[in-house]
């Protein structure tokens, strides 16, 4: 899994990148944030079940996504804005930070067994706690690690440590058990179940050395004013949430949050609990909630949820940016900037900023909307259910349901506008209809077979190929007067096809299977490397470029116009239904749970970016970090005009330049290949003529 800004080498050694991928919605991830912890007011960090660490400095304005490792981190601990320590599972998955979260280097010493809780009292003592009641102990900032595990909590699996002081450790975990160390963890001291009935605790933390706070399944939580020697219920609904943290202030104001997007809230330094409403899904599983200072608060949890509060967690507002958790089956893009999505729950949007927002629109067709297609900014037309294709003609502010002719029976999968009066609409059956004058009327343009017909691809008015079950490909040369059926196989199906013109096309589906045609589908070659999972979606940029959307959140391109697919960046473990290009060089990947990606190759116009403003100077964290022997180092710039990027060793001597040039605004990265270089820190810093950063990397060989 590689969540860098993806490297096309057009130089060896040193070169200019081509790609980068971003995530517009949610933004800035769509990965479920297990664990958060706020350095300060503005500083946030939080590490995700992708293996990211998701950083702010700003409050939430502005965000960066790095990767840690490729496992699920679950906890983390910060003890200053700089040094910190996540832990998860999928190998050691222990790594620490000094850099307040945007690189991380991994604990090698640490044991390869699922870790839930971390916690340090400075930088050189600290515990990890997780699956079989394992507990580790480090003096040394991590670098070394002894276990002081215990046979009471050996068949448990332990969630949450809290350290008051070198010497008072609380660990807490399921089936009640909750234990208590005085010397540092040499020996442990079990304490009496707290509520009724048997409890999975997820969470201890105090305040100070004697009031500390335990939560868990059914929204318990137990407070102590002695220190942990006894322990008293304060809030014990009952039912099936499960809260996961619990945070206080300076000011005796708690918060603990978890499964069903339940907030809690206490005034009175946790004697009394309340709930707190939580705008958005009522779905939600909150992982982590922390206090930045005495108002700041942050909430972070699933499907890249992030909350902040300005009033000590009174009220709480979406940070980063999300429109919906839809499902989102298809997007066409009528231009760089302008287009729309379609999805479950009658899902309609617009964007006019090339996907960084959007706004939601209304129909009165409720049934299910399967693809869409923009014959302009203002115009576009969706096929659905029950032989319906809905069109607008002012840009969203007002769809209609055209009469097709077809029976409710029917279901519409595909359609594909050339023009704003011209387009073909197909689906069950081998129906297939056409219109001549926007969708006023339509034409039976049918297939003689009973498949499923998913998509269709036109190129102009007499060319197009539609594909379907039985991995079948249809073509025709007159406008769909007559098809011929150009391949069929034993897959289940193929679900997208793609063409640059009336030669060169592309279609894909179940398991990956892939074609290729360079005679207008007269023959199809299988690709010589496919995608390794299932397309939804595919679309051809360029004679060379193309994206296919596939399950799980895998990405896959090609740049030789689909003889060979290569993995892209893996952003989200959530299935992409659709793919599509507005020029060779912008694309967009939409799919379920809400998740849309960006994808930008500016080398492709010679550094233009259309239609994208460039608002910020950023240095991004090499990746990978550490590496052997290169790394890419990306950048943006908000001005055309001269760049240098150089490298320098420890002692601040220059070892490398890798950019000295002029370079067009937008987004570039380059690759620093080390092979000549010995191990050790590096420091790379971008300079322009008005600005300045520098970060640091680590080449271990």
């Amino acid at each position: 899994m590689n969540k860098c800004l993806l490297l096309l080498t057009i130089l060896a050694g040193t070169s200019l990148s081509t790609a980068q991928w971003s995530v517009l919605n949610p933004h800035p991830t769509p990965n479920t944030i297990h664990a958060t912890d706020a350095v300060s007011a503005n500083h946030l960090v939080g590490v995700t079940m992708q293996g990211d660490a998701v950083v702010t400095t700003d409050g939430g304005t502005t965000w960066h996504v790095g990767l840690i490792s490729d496992g699920i981190y679950r906890g983390e601990k910060f003890i200053d804005d700089q040094t910190g320590w996540a832990v998860g599972a999928l190998g050691q998955r222990l790594h620490k930070t000094t850099d307040g979260g945007f690189t991380w280097v991994l604990q090698s010493s640490g044991p390869d067994t699922t870790k839930y809780g971390v916690d340090f009292v400075d930088a050189a003592t600290g515990w990890a706690v997780g699956f079989n009641g394992f507990i580790i102990k480090t003096t040394d900032g991590g670098g070394s690690w002894v276990s002081q595990s215990i046979t009471p909590t050996s068949a448990v699996t332990l969630y949450g440590v809290d350290a008051l002081n070198q010497n008072t450790v609380f660990v807490a975990g399921n089936d009640d058990k909750l234990i208590k160390s005085t010397d540092g963890g040499t020996t442990w001291v079990s304490a009496p179940s707290i509520f009724p009935s048997v409890t999975d605790l997820r969470a201890v933390h105090f305040i100070n050395d004697t009031v500390g706070f335990v939560a868990g399944v059914g929204s318990r939580i137990a407070r102590t004013t002695n220190g942990g020697t006894s322990w008293t219920p304060v809030y014990n609904p009952g039912g099936t949430r499960t809260l996961w943290s619990v945070d206080f202030n300076n000011n005796n104001v708690g918060l603990a949050v978890g499964s069903s997007s339940e907030v809690l809230r206490s005034t009175d330094g946790g004697a009394t609990w309340g709930t707190v409403a939580l705008p958005g899904p009522t779905t939600l599983v909150l992982y982590g909630v922390t206090f930045g200072n005495d108002v700041i608060a942050y909430i972070m949890g699933s499907s890249g949820a992030i909350y902040k509060s300005t009033d000590a967690g009174a009220t709480w507002a979406r940070a980063g940016y999300q429109f919906t958790t839809s499902r989102i089956r298809d997007i066409s893009m009528a231009d760089n900037n302008t287009g729309y999505v379609i999805g479950s729950g009658a899902l309609i949007a617009r964007t006019t900023d090339g996907g960084r927002t959007f706004a939601t629109q209304t129909t009165t067709f409720s049934a299910t909307m399967y693809e869409i297609s923009t014959a302009s900014p203002e115009v576009a037309f969706i096929s659905g259910q029950d032989g319906a294709v809905i069109r607008t003609t002012n840009a969203g502010t007002n769809w209609s349901t055209l009469v097709t002719g077809l029976p409710t029976s029917v279901e519409l999968v595909g359609v594909d506008f050339i023009s704003t009066t011209m387009g073909w609409a197909a689906g069950t059956n081998g129906n297939v209809i056409h219109t001549t004058n926007g969708g006023n009327s339509w034409i039976p343009r049918n297939i003689p077979t009973t498949s499923l017909l998913w998509d269709v691809d036109f190129v102009d008015s007499l060319y197009g190929w539609i594909v379907g079950t039985g991995e079948k490909i249809f073509g025709t040369t007159n406008g769909g007067l007559s098809w011929t059926e150009q391949h069929t196989g034993t897959a289940l199906g193929l679900y997208g096809i793609s063409f640059v013109d009336r030669n060169l096309g592309v279609a894909s589906g179940s398991g990956g299977l892939t074609f290729r045609t360079t005679n207008g589908g007269q023959t199809w070659t299988p690709a010589q490397t496919s995608p390794a999972q299932t397309v939804w979606g595919i679309h051809m940029g360029s004679a060379a470029i193309g994206l296919a959307a596939c399950a799980s959140g895998y990405v896959y391109k090609t740049t030789d116009g689909g003889i060979n697919w290569t993995q892209e960046p893996r952003y989200t473990i959530s299935t992409f239904d659709d793919v599509t290009f507005s020029d060779n060089h912008h694309a967009w990947v939409v799919g379920n749970s809400g998740v849309i990606l960006k994808y930008t190759d500016p080398a492709v116009s010679v550094g233009e970016d259309e239609g994208e403003v460039v608002s910020d100077f950023r240095l991004f964290q090499n990746y990978p970090n550490p590496f052997n022997p290169s790394t890419s180092i990306g950048f943006r710039i908000q001005e055309t005009g001269f760049v240098s990027l150089k490298v320098f060793d420890v002692l601040g001597r220059e070892v490398a330049t890798l950019v000295s040039a002029d370079m067009a605004s937008g987004s570039h990265s380059v690759t620093f290949d080390a092979s000549s270089f010995s191990s050790g820190m590096y420091f790379y810093r971008l300079t322009t003529s008005s600005q300045s950063l520098t970060r640091k990397m680590l080449l271990l060989r």
